[in-house]
């Protein structure tokens, strides 16, 4: 992930001008960026303050990686949603949750106390299973190997006990494979042959983008 020059001005300086991995310490910058956002006192470092999925959102659009953000209001509005891509949830998180079992289904006992409130992706749906997938940011000793799942009864259940979803309009990077030398002379050949057989400029088969599709032009 590159971060560009002016990105890294309006981040106030989190995130320097250059290229990141996507990991836990990225994680932890964009959690920082993200406390100085959002509509809560204080900051990380030094305050573990929390933050929120608005908080998140304005983090990734600093960033130039999201160009807007809506919010689901609802589990079918939620699922429309991830057709697109990741959400981010808010809930409150009891204490049972800090547990999961073999398969990383995450232990959602109502009866036992409120631990806090949680921040945390869900990348999709199961349909098999009739649970969300989720990465969490607490290592890979959660879960399995830091992968964990809720069922649908449960997400619905913490929803309605005041949670919220956040939906980022991400801003992907192209994965176009940009031609290099033996592409553009590939090309050039192609046409000459084709010139030279009289071969229609309907029929010839077009270049990929950005690669020169006869010499001289």
């Amino acid at each position: 992930m590159t971060i560009t020059a002016p990105a890294a001005a309006a981040s106030q300086n989190v995130f320097a001008a250059r290229t990141y991995d996507l990991d836990e310490d990225f994680a932890l910058l964009l959690y920082e960026l993200a406390t100085r956002l959002d509509a809560f006192a204080g900051q990380y470092p030094p305050t573990d303050t929390g933050s929120s999925g608005l908080g998140v959102v304005k983090a990734l659009q600093v960033l130039g990686l999201a160009s807007t953000y809506t919010h689901a209001f609802s589990v079918a509005a939620l699922n429309s949603a991830l057709q697109a891509g990741p959400v981010i949830v808010g809930t409150v998180w009891l204490e049972s949750m800090f547990e999961t079992d073999a398969e990383g289904l995450i232990n959602v006992d109502r009866s036992t106390a409120v631990a806090g409130g949680h921040e945390y992706e869900i990348t999709g749906f199961d349909v098999s299973t009739g649970r969300y997938k989720l990465p969490q940011s607490w290592g890979s000793r959660y879960g399995v190997q830091g992968w964990a799942s809720l069922a649908a009864a449960d997400l619905a259940w913490l929803l309605r006990h005041q949670g919220d979803v956040t939906v980022p309009a991400l801003v992907l990077a192209s994965t176009a494979a940009r031609p290099d030398a033996a592409d553009r002379a590939l090309a050039a050949a192609y046409e000459n042959w084709a010139t030279a057989h009289r071969v229609p400029t309907a029929h010839r088969v077009p270049a990929a983008p950005g690669v020169l599709t006869a010499p001289g032009i």
